[in-house]
């Protein structure tokens, strides 16, 4: 159903439960809130529009997450050729 403004703001607001939720844990809520607000389509089908599903630690796409990790750690920059030059936070 739809969420009024005031209602995402009350629940999301610093102090509150959901505010208190990791990064982790939060975000997915969070997001079908702002869509339940916004009057879009929530996620819901995995192959035209959903949540990004997690790769087991031997997957290629864990191993890529640490290795982009331990760059962004040693302070490499991981802009492409062609591309603006991203830097990370310090």
């Amino acid at each position: 159903g739809r969420m009024q403004a005031q209602e995402f703001i009350r629940k999301w607001a610093a102090g509150s439960p959901a505010h208190a939720l990791g990064e982790r844990a939060g975000a997915q809520a969070h997001f079908i809130d702002l869509c339940r607000v916004l009057g879009v389509p929530e996620p819901g089908d995995p192959e035209r529009y959903g949540f990004e599903r997690g790769v087991g630690k031997t997957g290629s796409a864990g191993m890529r997450t640490r290795r982009i990790r331990r760059r962004l750690a040693a302070g490499d920059d991981l802009a492409r050729p062609g591309l603006d030059h991203i830097h990370p936070r310090r």
